[in-house]
């Protein structure tokens, strides 16, 4: 059946190690931002900003390390470590900066602008380290990205914890939509 050729498909993929969390992140904030509402017609156009009849809710979660920034769209010749493979990537560095700082910017953008920001971490460990100097790994994306690191940033390291992630951020959306 087609059902079980789509699922055979699937549990055919390998996994190699590219996240490009940031176009997730700027795509999250196209769906909600007004500035963005020519991709977007009827009843899907994004509202205006006015956070007194509109609440704006962008959601990242990610179990990857933001490794996969782009030069001429095609994976950049200074992406991280298991960001594809070696003939994957162009012979140019990332036109925009790296993965880390194009999300934090993008994070503080929508903020600026009255988007809530949750942010959820899946198996990135109960003790993910924290790297070098500046914003480096995901963990640090995440909490900087968050609206608030703690009560907008969830680190499940389960599958019943992002459930609960999940169902919390839930509450949360429904409880801040009553109040406005």
């Amino acid at each position: 059946s087609s059902r079980q050729t789509l699922k055979d498909s699937i549990a055919a993929l390998a996994a190699n190690g590219s996240t490009a969390g940031q176009i997730g992140l700027a795509w999250g904030w196209y769906l909600v931002s007004p500035n963005f509402s020519s991709l977007w017609t009827g009843d899907s156009t994004p509202a205006a900003y006015d956070p007194q009849r509109t609440l704006k809710v962008v959601i990242l979660m990610t179990d990857g390390e933001f490794n996969t920034p782009f030069c001429k769209d095609v994976i950049a010749q200074d992406a991280m470590t298991g960001s594809g493979g070696a003939d994957s990537h162009i012979n140019c560095n990332a036109t925009n900066g790296d993965a880390f700082n194009q999300s934090v910017q993008l994070c503080n953008a929508m903020k600026q602008q009255g988007v809530v920001v949750y942010t959820v971490g899946f198996n990135l460990g109960a003790n993910p380290s924290t790297g070098g100097a500046g914003i480096d790994t995901a963990i640090e994306v995440l909490r900087n990205c968050a609206t608030n690191e703690n009560t907008h940033f969830y680190n499940a390291n389960s599958g019943t914890d992002l459930k609960d992630a999940f169902k919390a951020i839930g509450r949360d959306i429904t409880r801040l939509r009553i109040a406005r």
